[in-house]
């Protein structure tokens, strides 16, 4: 049986709801990067396309999008640490689209990329690929063509390269066209490649390491799709939150009515603020996280909901 590599290509176009909730499933210094970046477009395509990867990285480890921590490689490429390790992923976006493979055989590699409009790239081939390349670029019929035929080759480079955990530059002149498996320069390896279906003004290809078959799992969906309620890690994250300082407040307080989203936890279960501190310190043992307590204040734990929001929305992985 054939393995399988996992590819989901998003619009980034998202709802200030939506743009909230994968905000809230990023860590400190993706946060930190996003807030860097100079435009509110900018900002928003980074943190749409984190969190889609968090969310769906989550959803395959079965763990809270939050729980999640990457770590840069010798090239600078993320991986997955601790006990999810196991779990390989890309993530890539350009234009409108990000891009998300999820590989649990081996190292994998995705990378999408817009056609750029009005530009024709004979020169760029001429100078950096292959020279079979080069002259099956600048074969193209027309300008548009010629950009179709540099960008399928650039997504199959950069693919491979993210794959091989490498650096673009010294491998732009492995021969990739027409060819299923390719041959990395830095570092070597042999790494399969797959071109994927996308829509019209783009290409995606998608690479794993070593030459084993494998299928292409392919989910075109909208940013919605990804955040549904009915298989989100993020929704089932916040679920989680709710049934385990439901439980808690049951186990300290022993209230007389059952409690429930809507309890309030001041008015109806007299929490104190020393209570309330224990709460959170139990609640990080159990979910192993991190609560940011600085912006917490009665205004934002009014009831039990108004507290699992805020904690989604500020907690991290320990």
């Amino acid at each position: 049986m054939r393995d399988t590599v996992r590819v989901w290509v998003v619009p980034v176009g998202a709802t200030p709801a939506e743009l909230a909730r994968c905000h809230a499933v990023l860590d400190a210094g993706e946060r930190a990067r996003a807030a860097a970046l100079g435009t509110a477009a900018l900002r928003d395509r980074f943190t749409v396309a984190h969190g889609v990867l968090r969310v769906l990285a989550g959803r395959a480890a079965g763990v809270l999008p939050q729980a999640l921590v990457w770590r840069p490689g010798r090239h600078g490429r993320p991986a997955l640490t601790g006990p999810h390790a196991g779990l390989h992923t890309s993530l890539s976006y350009s234009g409108d689209l990000v891009a998300v493979a999820l590989d649990e055989g081996g190292p994998v590699g995705v990378d999408v990329q817009h056609l750029p409009p009005g530009r024709d790239p004979v020169s760029l081939a001429e100078r950096f690929f292959h020279p079979e390349e080069a002259r099956h670029v600048a074969d193209g019929a027309d300008a548009g063509a010629r950009a179709d035929r540099c960008t399928r080759l650039w997504v199959r480079k950069e693919a491979a390269v993210k794959a091989a955990g490498g650096r673009l530059w010294p491998n732009l002149a492995v021969p990739v066209h027409a060819r299923d498996v390719v041959e990395c320069v830095e570092p070597p390896g042999r790494h399969r490649l797959a071109d994927v279906p996308t829509p019209a003004g783009y290409r995606v290809a998608v690479a794993r390491a070593g030459d084993a078959e494998y299928a292409v799992e392919f989910y075109p969906l909208t940013l919605a799709d990804v955040l549904c309620s009915d298989g989100s890690m993020l929704e089932r994250g916040r679920d989680q939150v709710v049934k385990s300082l439901t439980a808690l407040l049951e186990r300290m307080l022993r209230p007389d009515a059952p409690v429930t989203e809507g309890t309030q936890l001041m008015d109806e279960l007299g929490l104190s603020s020393s209570l309330a501190l224990e709460l959170l310190l139990e609640l990080e043992d159990e979910l192993e996280i991190q609560i940011d307590v600085e912006d917490l204040d009665e205004d934002r734990m009014t009831t039990l909901g108004d507290l699992a929001d805020h904690i989604v929305a500020n907690s991290t992985p320990r």
